[in-house]
């Protein structure tokens, strides 16, 4: 299922484990809150800071080699 756009998949694997409805457009609880951040949160950063190489010159650029 993850051919699905990731705010349809989303919503069927949500919906699939909690056994309620997804409601995006209105977050009302903090498990629809974290799945929001899913769909529509997507910095540049957050792929650098998922690979442990990339992240480790991105604190060697900000705090220093030690």
């Amino acid at each position: 299922m993850r051919f699905l756009p990731s705010r349809i998949y989303v919503k069927y694997h949500y919906e699939y484990f909690s056994g309620k409805k997804l409601n995006l457009k209105n977050p009302q609880e903090f498990n629809e809150k974290i799945e929001w951040y899913k769909v529509y949160y997507r910095p540049k950063i957050l792929t650098q800071l998922a690979d442990k190489y990339e992240v480790r010159s991105y604190v060697e650029k900000k705090i220093g080699a030690k």
